[in-house]
């Protein structure tokens, strides 16, 4: 859509030459992770339990192009 709406408010010019499309990070039940729902997690508490290597590889693992990343502390500590 923003590639669409830049076409229309730049007079036609393209405004980016490459897009990346990635999904959502969800929790390991596979629900929408939310501060409102209470369900996130933070990053430096796991990279400093496991390590940045884990983390990497646990989000690195399921990130196919356009399809949601599910995430779990026992996914992460497997890695």
């Amino acid at each position: 859509r923003m590639m669409m709406f830049g076409l229309y408010a730049m007079d036609g010019e393209v405004p980016f030459r490459t897009i990346a499309f990635h999904g959502m990070v969800r929790d390991e039940h596979g629900k929408k992770m939310s501060k409102s729902f209470g369900n996130t997690v933070d990053p430096l508490d796991w990279m400093d339990k496991y390590g940045s290597d884990a983390l990497r590889f646990t989000l690195a693992r399921g990130a196919n192009p356009g399809t949601d990343v599910p995430i779990g502390e026992d996914w992460v500590q497997a890695s």
